[in-house]
């Protein structure tokens, strides 16, 4: 057996998914070992066959393999229980238990050595509840508690060994809406966080992350009241829906909620020229094969093949 490569010897990368067309491209970008904070510039794609014509699926990382989950076929429109775990050192895929409940525009969310799928779009376009646990070392998956309504389009993130879920949709013709919920797992109950907590205003389709012990900060999205003041004609609205999980705009603030205080503070808004994409963050081994993830400095490959099993 191969010794196991060494921290030292990882670089690590953000892969960036097109969840919405069925493309089986992935962008990524390389963190500069140098500067953790920083990503070097140059952007390289690799070709994942498995993705192709899947759309609304989610995608984690555990223990450095890549998980890619559920999602909807592009071209027979069947609602998926696919979970698929790529290994980036081995270069291949192997297929793991699949979800008990078929869905795609649900979240996903590593906490404690799991992962935890919540709410989405299943059979017939209805919205569900349904809340699952994966157990990497038993390749298992059990139903938890569901959420307190039915959410799709929504995000999550976790703090503190809980998770926080906020906006979404009810059901497929619905607006979105300012819920603010969370998750104590240990338990397994849903909760406001304080009673009468919401998000400032109604989002879909955004993303939350938690930053330290205390802080969440909600990212992306378009808030209704902001394209009601604007005045956005339906065409250029839909447009921009179609686009707000990628993109950030000068014109919608993010906002911050503190965890001590139960506060949402406006921040300053985002340039219009710096536009956001949420990906996922894997490793590899420096020693990896030359026709995978090259390192960013030397000459890449500009578009590579994930290889698949036989």
């Amino acid at each position: 057996m191969a010794p196991k490569p060494k921290r030292e010897d990882y670089f690590t990368y953000v892969l960036l998914f097109d969840k919405g067309s069925g493309s089986p491209k992935v962008n990524y970008l390389m963190i500069d070992p140098r500067a953790p904070s920083l990503m070097l510039p140059k952007m390289n794609t690799i070709i994942m066959n498995r993705l192709n014509n899947i759309s609304g699926y989610r995608t984690v990382v555990l223990d450095n393999y890549l998980y890619v989950i559920g999602g909807k076929d592009w071209t027979t429109g069947e609602y998926l229980t696919t979970v698929r775990r790529c290994d980036l050192q081995m270069n291949g895929w192997k297929d793991m238990h699949p979800l008990e409940t078929p869905r795609c525009r649900f979240t996903a969310s590593v906490l404690n050595g799991y992962i935890y799928i919540i709410g989405g779009e299943s059979l017939h376009g209805r919205v569900i509840d349904s809340v699952e646990r994966f157990d990497p070392k038993k390749n298992r998956w059990r139903k938890m508690t569901p959420i307190p309504r039915p959410r799709a389009d929504h995000a999550v993130c976790n703090l503190n060994g809980c998770l926080y879920v906020s906006g979404g949709i009810s059901n497929l013709r619905h607006n979105c809406s300012n819920v603010f919920w969370m998750y104590n797992v240990a338990d397994d109950v849903w909760s406001e966080p304080l009673e009468g907590i919401a998000l400032p205003t109604e989002r879909d389709k955004h993303n939350m992350i938690s930053v330290g012990m205390t802080k969440i900060f909600v990212l992306g999205a378009i808030p209704k009241h902001s394209l009601e003041k604007a005045k956005m004609p339906s065409s250029e609205a839909q447009n921009l829906r179609c686009h707000f999980t990628s993109h950030m705009y000068e014109k919608y603030c993010k906002p911050r909620f503190d965890r001590i205080e139960h506060l949402w503070p406006k921040l300053e808004a985002f340039s219009p020229n710096n536009d956001f994409h949420f990906g996922t963050q894997c490793s590899r081994t420096s020693k990896d094969k030359a026709n995978v993830c090259q390192h960013l400095d030397a000459d890449e490959i500009e578009s590579t093949e994930i290889d698949e099993d036989p």
